[in-house]
C-alpha cells in the first residue's frame, strides 16, 4: 500500500499599509497523486497509456509532470504514454504540485501472456472478524505479469486487500481476482456466519500526528484470570496477520473494557487495528477498524491577526492547533520566520497561551516588509510544520509611551519613519518644514534662505519685528502669548487629538526624572530615555539647521518646547545634547532655527493663560508676574520651593510623589544647602552672602535672565502702593492687587509645604530673595491673609523662617 503523501498548504495573508487586513484567496495544495494503473510488464517496443488522479479536485496546481528513472529502458511522454525500449526495470513517476506517485514497469524481451487465473480456495466460510488469505494462481506459470486486482461484491460483508479477506457482517459476498494482463478473472464465494465474537474493537481516540489510544471490549460470557487482551495494528489489513505489532493491554473496569496507547506513528497515515484476546489457547479477533493520524496541514489553522497586534516593528503571531494527547514524553512549540518564502531561517519559541492557541511576538522588524512564518511543534523529537503564511508590518505609526510622567511621550520625532529617524525640522511655531526634500535640501518657494528671520512667518524680516508671541514692545507687536496655540503647534496640526509639543516644564521633567544613556540604533547615535516605570523611548541625533546649513547630524539633538523665552521673546525654550559634552541642556534659541519636535500626548496646557509681566505703576518701575512660578493660571499656587532650590521636591503633587533623595519632604534632610549638621551656603561661617545668587534663584533659572525673585523691600513696595482686595469665590482664594494705573494681579493664598504635608491654606507664604541677616538658618518671606484683619492687624505679615520650608514664589522683572 502506498503511503499517503502531503504537502504543506500555503495561505497568503496580506496586511495593507492602510492598516486594514484582507485575507487573500488561499492556495489549494495538492494532497495526493495516484497513478490509476498498477505496475506494468511490457515487451520491448510495446507502449501503454497511463493516467493519474489528483486530489483535491480544486487544487490550484493540478498539472501532471511525467518522468522516467531510466529513459534507456522506458520513456514517458508529457501525456503519460510509456514506451518500452530495452530489457530492465524502471520507475515511472507522476507529479503535481510537489506531490508524486510512481509505479514499476518491467520490460522483457518477449512477453509471455496470461491465459487464465484461479483462486484457491474457490469458496470459504468465515466468522465475524475472522480473516483468511486467498491465493491467485496464474497460468501459464511463466507468465510475465502475474499481478492481479482484488475486489469484493459486498465490502460491508467481506473486505479484501491483497488477497486477505475479512468477515465484517453476516451474509455472502463474491471475491474476484482480475489479472493485470488480459483481464482474466476468477471468483471465490464467501459466507460470513452470524456467530458472536468474544471481543469487540472500539474506536481509536486521542489521535495525534504520532500517537493514538486504541480501545476494545471483551464480550465473552466468562473471563478467566489468564486471559490476554490487546491489539494488532499495521498500515494495511493484509499486514495484520503476518506483519503487525501486537500490544498487550489490561481490562480496566467491570464492563471488560481495555485500551492501550501507541506512539511513534507517521503523521497523516491511515492505520488498521483490531482487538485480540487469547482465551483457552485460542486467539480471537475483533473487526478491523482504521484511524488516520493528524497531518501537519490539519494540525494548525490560521488565526487572522488583529490590527492591534500588528505594529511598525513587531507582530503578535497566533496559530490555532488541534493537537491534544496524553502520550507525549516531550512537546514544544515555535515559529519559523524570515523575509524569503523559501528560507525561513529564524526560530522563535512560542507558548501555549490558552487551549489550542500558540503565540509569540516577533520584534525588531522592518517597516512595510513582508515576513513569512509558519508554526511548528516538536513531539518526542519529531518536528511538524504548519502551513505557511505571510504578514506585512505596517509603515510607521506615531504611538505614545507611558514613562511614568505627567504626559506620555511619542515613540519618534515628528515626521520620522522610525524611532531612530530624525524626522523633520521646524522653526518655532511653524507647522511645516521649509523644504520638500532633504539631504540634499530642496527648499520651498519663498524659503530659499532656509531657516532664517527672512523666511520666518511670525516676523517682518528680523528678530525685533515679531508679529505673534511677544511680551515686550522692543521686539515687535505685543500679544503676551507665551505658549504655542494649537494652530501653531506642529505636533497638534500633524497628529490631532491630544498630541502637542511639550512645554518647557515637561521637557524639564523628562530631563530630570528619567535616565539617559547613549546607544546605537539602526546605525545611528541615539539617547535611550528610561522613565521611572522602566519604559523607554529612543531620541536620535538629527542635528539642527541654521539658515541652509545642517550641523551636528548623528552627533547632536535639539528639540523645541512650546514655551516662549519671556526675557527675550525672539527665542523659545529647547533642550540640547551632543556626543561631545555631558548632560542634557536646557537652552533658549532663536525661533527661526530649524529644530526637531518630539510630540507628547496629554491634556493641553492652559493656553488661554499667558504668563506675562504686569506694570502696576510702582515707583520703582518694577513689573510683577501675573502668576506664581510653576502655575498655569493666576489663581493656582504653582510649585513650592525651598529657599535657594530651583526645583520642587515632588514629581507630582496629586498624588504626592517625591523625587529621588527628597522622600523626607520639606526639611533639612532634603535641603541641598544642609549637610553634616550645618548649612553649606548663605551662612556666616561659610560665606557672607545675603541675597540669592542667580543660579540659586528659581525665577531666574526657570524663566530666564530677565526674571528673578523679589527682595523684602520690593514686597513692601507692592503692599504699600497697591490696593489689596480679598477674594474667596469663583475658585479663587487670595488677594486681587490693583496698582495706581488700574492694572492688577492676583496673589493666591495657597499655604505652604511642611515636611510631607500642605498646611495653612488661606495664607499666602512667598519667599523673598533675602537671607535673614541675624539668623541665617532663616530667610525672609511675606505672608498674606484676611485672617489678620479680624485682629485689627495688617493683611500682610513679614517674617523669616527655616529655609527648607516649601513656599510659593512670585517673580519680578525690571
Amino acid at each position: 500500500m502506498k503511503k499517503i503523501k502531503y504537502i504543506i498548504s500555503i495561505f497568503a495573508v496580506a496586511l495593507l499599509a492602510s492598516c486594514t487586513q484582507e485575507i487573500q484567496a488561499p492556495i489549494i495544495s495538492v494532497r495526493t497523486v495516484t497513478i490509476d494503473q498498477g505496475d506494468q510488464a511490457l515487451a520491448v517496443g510495446q507502449s501503454v497509456k497511463l493516467t493519474a488522479s489528483v486530489q483535491p479536485v480544486n487544487a490550484t496546481d493540478r498539472d501532471l509532470k511525467w518522468s522516467s528513472s531510466n529513459e534507456d529502458i522506458a520513456m514517458v511522454s508529457a501525456g503519460g504514454k510509456v514506451k518500452a525500449l530495452s530489457v530492465g526495470e524502471v520507475a515511472i513517476t507522476a507529479e503535481a504540485g510537489g506531490v508524486s506517485d510512481l509505479i514499476t514497469v518491467k520490460v522483457v524481451a518477449k512477453l509471455v501472456p496470461v491465459n487464465g487465473v484461479s483462486i484457491n480456495p474457490s469458496s470459504t466460510t468465515l466468522k465475524l472478524g475472522e480473516t483468511q488469505l486467498l491465493k491467485a494462481e496464474i497460468t501459464p506459470s511463466d507468465a510475465t505479469n502475474t499481478l492481479v486486482k482484488w475486489t469484493s461484491s459486498n465490502d460491508r460483508v467481506a473486505s479484501v486487500e491483497k488477497g486477505l479477506i475479512t468477515g465484517l457482517k453476516p451474509g455472502t459476498a463474491t471475491i474476484t481476482a482480475t489479472t493485470n494482463d488480459g483481464n482474466r478473472t476468477a471468483e471465490c464465494a464467501v459466507t460470513v456466519e452470524d456467530e458472536p465474537l468474544p471481543v469487540a474493537t472500539l474506536d481509536a481516540d486521542n489521535v495525534s500526528p504520532v500517537s493514538a489510544v486504541l480501545n476494545g471490549k471483551v464480550i465473552a460470557a466468562e473471563v478467566s484470570p489468564g486471559i490476554m487482551v490487546g491489539f494488532q495494528y499495521a498500515e494495511t489489513p493484509s499486514d495484520l496477520p503476518f506483519n503487525s505489532t501486537t500490544l498487550e493491554a489490561a481490562i480496566s473496569n467491570s464492563e471488560y473494557n481495555f485500551s492501550a496507547g501507541i506512539s511513534g506513528l507517521e503523521p497523516g497515515t491511515t492505520y488498521c487495528f483490531r482487538s485480540v484476546i487469547r482465551l483457552n489457547d485460542e486467539e480471537y479477533y475483533g473487526e478491523i477498524k482504521t484511524f488516520v493520524t493528524q497531518s501537519p496541514e490539519s494540525l494548525f489553522s490560521y488565526i487572522e491577526i488583529p490590527e492591534s497586534d500588528i505594529k511598525q516593528t513587531s507582530v503578535v503571531l497566533k496559530v490555532a492547533t488541534a493537537l491534544s494527547n496524553v502520550l507525549y514524553e516531550s512537546i514544544s512549540y515555535g515559529f519559523m520566520w524570515g523575509t524569503e518564502e523559501s528560507a525561513l531561517n529564524n526560530t522563535l519559541p512560542a507558548n501555549l497561551v490558552s487551549e489550542g492557541i500558540i503565540q509569540a511576538t516577533l520584534t525588531d522588524l522592518s517597516y512595510e516588509t513582508k515576513y513569512y512564518y509558519k508554526a511548528f511543534v516538536i513531539i518526542d523529537g519529531l518536528k511538524l510544520d504548519s502551513p505557511q503564511w505571510d504578514v506585512t508590518t505596517l509603515h510607521f505609526i506615531m504611538e505614545s509611551v507611558d514613562l511614568g510622567l505627567s504626559v506620555k511621550w511619542a515613540n519618534a520625532n515628528l515626521g520620522a519613519q522610525s524611532p531612530s529617524d530624525g524626522g523633520d525640522f521646524y522653526a518655532w511655531g511653524e507647522t511645516e518644514p521649509y523644504y520638500i526634500g532633504k539631504e540634499p535640501f530642496i527648499w520651498k518657494s519663498g524659503k530659499e534662505n532656509g531657516y532664517d528671520w527672512a523666511t520666518y512667518s511670525m516676523c517682518l524680516g528680523s528678530y525685533n519685528t515679531l508679529t505673534k508671541y511677544n511680551t515686550q514692545d522692543s521686539f515687535g507687536s505685543i500679544d503676551n502669548k507665551s505658549v504655542l496655540r494649537p494652530e501653531d503647534d506642529a505636533a497638534n496640526v500633524a497628529l490631532g487629538g491630544d498630541w502637542r509639543m511639550p512645554t518647557d516644564a515637561e521637557w524639564t521633567e523628562l530631563r530630570t526624572e528619567c535616565s539617559w544613556e547613549w546607544i546605537i540604533k539602526d546605525g545611528r547615535n541615539c539617547q535611550k530615555v528610561i522613565g521611572p516605570n522602566g519604559n523607554s523611548i529612543i531620541i536620535p541625533t538629527p542635528g539642527l539647521i541654521y539658515g541652509t546649513d545642517l550641523v551636528g547630524k548623528n552627533a547632536a539633538g535639539s528639540f523645541w518646547s512650546s514655551s516662549l523665552y519671556l526675557s527675550s521673546p525672539f527665542m523659545a525654550w529647547d533642550i540640547y545634547f551632543d556626543m561631545n559634552s555631558d548632560g542634557i541642556k536646557r537652552r533658549n534659541d532663536n525661533r527661526s532655527d530649524g529644530r526637531s519636535i518630539r510630540p507628547v500626548e496629554g491634556s493641553a496646557p492652559a493656553n488661554d493663560f499667558t504668563f506675562a509681566a504686569v506694570d502696576l505703576g510702582l515707583p520703582s518701575g518694577l513689573k510683577w508676574a501675573n502668576a506664581n512660578l510653576g502655575a498655569d493660571s493666576e489663581e493656582k499656587s504653582g510649585d513650592f520651593f525651598a529657599w535657594g532650590e530651583t526645583e520642587s521636591y515632588y514629581s507630582s503633587f496629586d498624588p504626592l510623589t517625591w523625587k529621588d533623595g527628597k522622600s523626607a519632604g520639606y526639611n533639612n534632610a532634603s535641603y541641598k544647602f544642609y549637610s553634616g549638621g550645618t548649612y553649606t551656603k548663605y551662612y556666616s561661617s561659610v560665606d557672607s552672602k545675603k541675597v540669592l545668587d542667580p543660579e540659586d534663584d528659581a525665577a531666574h533659572v526657570l524663566l530666564g535672565d530677565a526674571w528673578r525673585m523679589p527682595t523684602k523691600d520690593e514686597w513692601t513696595e507692592l503692599i504699600n502702593n497697591c490696593e489689596w482686595t480679598w477674594v474667596s469665590s469663583g475658585g479663587k482664594i487670595g488677594y486681587t492687587v490693583t496698582g495706581t494705573n488700574a492694572n492688577s494681579i492676583f496673589i493666591p493664598a495657597s499655604g505652604l509645604m511642611s515636611n510631607k504635608s500642605l498646611d495653612n491654606v488661606g495664607f499666602g507664604n512667598y519667599w523673598t530673595a533675602d537671607l535673614d541677616d541675624s539668623f541665617k538658618e532663616y530667610a525672609h518671606y511675606y505672608a498674606v491673609s484676611n485672617e489678620y484683619l479680624k485682629y485689627s492687624m495688617p493683611f500682610y505679615y513679614t517674617n523669616s523662617y527655616y529655609r527648607y520650608y516649601g513656599y510659593t514664589i512670585r517673580a519680578v522683572t525690571e
